[in-house]
């Protein structure tokens, strides 16, 4: 089964007051990933009902959205150590920020705005970065395409000029391996963190995110 977290990795850094107040880490936690879920449905980022993708995360913008929800949830629930939160969530944010201004920057202009990715969670950040994404399986990587949308991709990836498709580390890259071998095109990793493993371009949500960057960058032709 498949890991979605209700705390993508990254919120965990507002639980880091646990070793300097004293505290059990662990508790920390559990409060973030309880307001998590509180703030994004009360805010209206919990899009698995509605749009049925759940990926937020991986728009840095919305991300920092919700961080600040976080961090305000946590403040509320553990005012003793309210500076901490909020100096944690301040720090998190500043690199939302930071990682926001390199997508903007990085994909502002490139030779193509499509993609193709095994799994269609690129939707927030397609829409951020006015980019056009084209996911073979859909929302589930581990669905069968039929033989036409195989056909269609690779109509799409001649006349949009797509160079690579995508696969991730925690699902299988047969299929996408099959339409670029049929089209042409290379293949590259571009993960929706659904988990940090030894397979992981990098070793948090930033260093990940910045891989997936440097990932969409060259197959897009950025300039």
């Amino acid at each position: 089964m498949r890991r979605t977290p209700s705390t993508p990795a990254g919120l965990t850094h507002l639980e880091e007051h646990g070793t300097e107040a004293g505290h059990d880490e662990h508790e920390g936690e559990e409060h973030a990933d309880e307001h998590a879920d509180e703030h994004a449905a009360e805010d209206g980022h919990d899009h698995a009902g509605a749009a049925g993708d759940p990926h937020v995360w991986l728009d840095p913008v919305k991300y920092s959205e919700v961080a600040k929800g976080v961090g305000k949830a946590l403040e509320k629930a553990d005012p003793d150590n309210a500076a901490a939160y909020k100096k944690n969530t301040d720090a998190l944010v500043g690199k939302l920020d930071g990682l926001h201004a390199k997508f903007e920057n990085g994909l502002k202009n490139a030779d193509t705005r499509t993609f193709i990715t095994t799994h269609a969670a690129f939707g927030y950040l397609a829409e951020r970065y006015d980019l056009k994404q084209e996911g073979i399986s859909g929302l589930d990587p581990d669905s069968e395409p039929s033989l036409s949308r195989m056909k269609d991709l690779q109509k799409i990836a001649k006349e949009d000029k797509v160079t690579t498709v995508f696969f991730e580390t925690l699902a299988s890259d047969k299929t996408a391996r099959t339409l670029a071998g049929d089209a042409g095109l290379k293949t590259d990793v571009l993960d929706p963190l659904e988990g940090i493993t030894d397979k992981s371009k990098g070793a948090d949500y930033i260093e990940v995110m910045e891989s997936n960057l440097t990932a969409l960058e060259k197959a897009l032709g950025a300039k």
